[in-house]
């Protein structure tokens, strides 16, 4: 949750919290091992944390960047003007006269020394604008905050004081510029603006990013150190993470092999009809089945046996990322990058459509697949699983030139209506993606799924109701095979309430 605060969403870190809260709870309904369960305990605690960490960094350093983001600049501003007239500005160009009065700065002592100095261009009874800053001024007559003394330098952002956000910092300032016009005899007006003298609106968001990424790096740190921490708690606790079924876990291969192997083709039709229950402990089983499932893990992470292979994950991957970006950012450069509607539109008009899209590829990627699995391979069965191989390939190439066309279309449209470089457009719109990510294990939990044959009227709710029917098959079947003295291979137990269609 913690990375997702750096997306403006909130929508997004709470549906981000609310999946994770709910797969914590299953995963301490469901595991059996006092070992798994200490460490469903942590995914809970770490979701908790998660929330607190994302929800501080998003309040200390995206909301302001955001609101500076939206917040008009002004140019030429002379400095006698009623502030005002641009109280609502982010960003402070003066006129080429102006300078800040250094010889009239005050230090304000509360804790931090509170820093003022008048911006003038002239001889001035009233002062409305005020360079500040902390711990950068003597007491009285000297003012060092910013790069004062640059004579080509005429601006400055302003410390927030809106109806939306204000700093902190301005009781500080007020307190301080209050003194200053006592002790110089100069005048107020009702509401002064405060401005950091010499850093452009770039250098103030860069910096304001910057730090808020440095958090999220922080806070990363910190939750890796959950994992020695768990080791530890197990050592202390005498715990092991055995698997209920060990057989069948060795077949749980994530990601990668160095040495190729051959496997079954019960395993790889299991793997097609994205089995549930394996190991007998279901975070690991999760573990599997997300990397086998999931949009964004399956090119690195699934199974080297699973028929719907790494490099036609990526391909679908190279095609959805970009339909899901650039339309966003075009909406966005027309109608804003904030707003009800475009959360609405993000979380559905560009999620949605890439489900039903990701869909469809899978669906296309893996007929060859089912063919080849479905026995004996004849001149027929060879010629269909050709034909399939063909059409797979003739549909992703149109599908990648269409999203190519779309791609092009977008980017054209974007500059058309903002000088802004069409990389920053991107990278602030690049939510579509996190929900893209989020809602994959949120909908898994959610989908619903139904039997098949004498079970086709029964149904069950998401990956949790499809372990437990796995389950269960799978115990019956292994008790009535010990029945019989002739236990099955682990693969091999019916689940008779499985589909045979993909979820």
């Amino acid at each position: 949750m913690v990375p997702l605060a750096l997306l403006e969403e909130q929508l997004l870190g709470y549906v981000a919290v609310a999946t994770c809260a709910a797969l914590s709870f299953g995963f301490l309904l469901f595991s059996r091992g006092r070992a798994w369960m200490v460490l469903a305990g942590m995914c809970l605690a770490l979701t908790a944390l998660g929330a607190v960490l994302g929800h501080y960094d998003h309040n200390k350093y995206l909301a302001e960047l955001s609101i500076y983001e939206r917040s008009p600049s002004f140019h030429d501003v002379l400095p006698g003007i009623d502030p005002g007239a641009v109280k609502d500005a982010a960003f402070l160009e003066f006129s080429k006269s102006t300078y800040v009065d250094t010889s009239r700065g005050l230090g304000y002592q509360d804790g931090n020394r509170w820093c003022v100095a008048p911006i003038v261009d002239g001889p001035q009874d009233v002062v409305g604008f005020w360079a500040v800053g902390t711990d950068c001024c003597r007491s009285r007559g000297f003012f060092a905050c910013g790069d004062v003394h640059n004579t080509s330098l005429h601006s400055g952002i302003v410390v927030l004081d809106t109806q939306q956000r204000t700093s902190p910092d301005i009781p500080f300032y007020e307190a301080a510029v209050k003194m200053a016009a006592e002790t110089y005899d100069l005048g107020l007006p009702a509401e002064p603006i405060f401005v950091i003298w010499g850093t452009t609106s770039k250098e103030a968001l860069q910096n304001e990013l910057g730090s808020a990424m440095i958090f999220v790096v922080f806070a990363l740190f910190v939750a890796l150190l959950a994992v020695p921490t768990f080791v530890v708690v197990l050592s202390l606790g005498n715990l092991w993470l055995t698997k209920s079924e060990p057989d069948t876990a060795k077949q749980m291969i994530f990601g990668f092999e160095l040495t190729p192997q051959n496997y079954s083709q019960q395993l790889q039709r299991d793997l097609l009809n994205h089995r549930s229950y394996w190991s007998g402990e279901v975070i690991h089983d999760y573990a599997f089945h997300m990397a086998n499932k999931h949009l964004f893990l399956g090119p690195l992470l699934c199974h080297p046996a699973h028929p719907f292979s790494k490099w036609e994950r990526t391909v679908v991957l190279a095609i959805i990322c970009p339909l899901v970006i650039f339309p966003v950012a075009a909406f966005s450069v027309q109608f804003g990058e904030t707003g009800t509607l475009r959360t609405i539109l993000v979380a559905v008009f560009a999620t949605m459509p890439r489900n039903l899209l990701k869909l469809y590829l899978i669906d296309v990627s893996q007929e060859d697949a089912e063919l080849e699995l479905e026995g004996p391979t004849d001149a027929g069965a060879k010629l269909k699983i050709r034909q399939a191989q063909t059409y797979e390939f003739v549909f992703l190439t149109v599908a990648t030139v269409l999203t190519i066309g779309i791609c092009i279309g977008c980017t054209a449209f974007i500059r058309g209506h903002t000088s802004e470089p069409l990389s920053s457009v991107l990278g602030r719109n690049c939510d579509g993606l996190g929900f893209a990510f989020v809602l994959e294990m949120t909908f898994d939990m959610l989908f619903p799924y139904f039997g098949e044959a004498e079970y086709a009227h029964q149904a069950t709710l998401g990956f949790f109701g499809r372990w437990c029917w796995e389950r269960d098959d799978y115990r019956a079947g292994k008790a009535s095979a010990q029945a019989r003295s002739a236990r099955p291979k682990p693969e091999a137990v019916a689940m008779g309430r499985l589909p045979l269609s993909r979820g």
